[in-house]
């Protein structure tokens, strides 16, 4: 679905387009990663139900899963006027006003990239951009589980503790509520108005000359 969204961005058959989606247990691998951030064997991966890809994009190693909202806008960093390093900045303070709006005070920290609760990280980011115009994104921890970070060397860092806004607050957060609060800073921090959302398998957004995706609970 990205490979065909960016394609037809780069064609200007559609808008900027913003895919939300939910993955079933996966562990992705970014270009820089290692394997060796892994740290069970692919049997206890297999029991435990989770999957293993590598991708294209940037960043090392993350878990994905039910619960958690990844993002992947397919946007043309030309037309935003954006450099690589200002888009990922943008992506981050969507993500930051979004806790803001359920009273959470999240942070950045320098020369790393992503989103903190504290000395915890909440949300990771991970893009690729081809010809100026971005696939892959973010990934934000609402009420997934978080025990199969523990399995990972998490973004290839050693050590690092995540968090999600469920442990953040105590109880069940509806993922539908902060889908909708994110697509509406989205919107308002790249400046493109919210246009028709498009129910797929998953569930794409357009903007003006924005699409917006839904969430895709389960394979895709």
């Amino acid at each position: 679905m990205q490979n065909g969204l960016k394609n037809a961005r780069l064609e200007e058959k559609v808008g900027d387009t913003l895919i939300l989606v939910q993955h079933p247990p996966t562990i992705t691998l970014g270009r820089r990663g290692k394997e060796d951030n892994i740290l069970v064997g692919r049997d206890v991966l297999k029991r435990e139900g989770i999957e293993f890809f590598v991708t294209n994009r940037g960043g090392d190693i993350t878990f994905h899963g039910p619960g958690q909202l990844v993002g992947y806008p397919i946007i043309s960093l030309s037309e935003q006027g954006l450099s690589v390093s200002h888009y990922m900045r943008r992506l981050e303070d969507v993500i930051m006003r979004t806790l803001k709006e359920v009273g959470i005070v999240a942070k950045k920290l320098p020369h790393t990239i992503g989103v903190w609760i504290g000395e915890k990280k909440v949300a990771s980011l991970g893009i690729r951009v081809s010809r100026g115009v971005t696939t892959h994104g973010f990934a934000l921890n609402i009420t997934n589980d978080l025990r199969p970070f523990d399995f990972i060397n998490a973004c290839g860092m050693k050590g690092l503790k995540v968090t999600s806004l469920r442990e953040v607050l105590g109880e069940d957060v509806s993922c539908a509520c902060i889908e909708n609060i994110l697509v509406t800073h989205f919107s308002q921090v790249f400046q493109i108005g919210i246009g028709e959302r498009i129910n797929l398998c998953s569930s794409v957004v357009s903007m003006n000359n924005m699409s917006y995706s839904k969430p895709l609970s389960g394979r895709q």
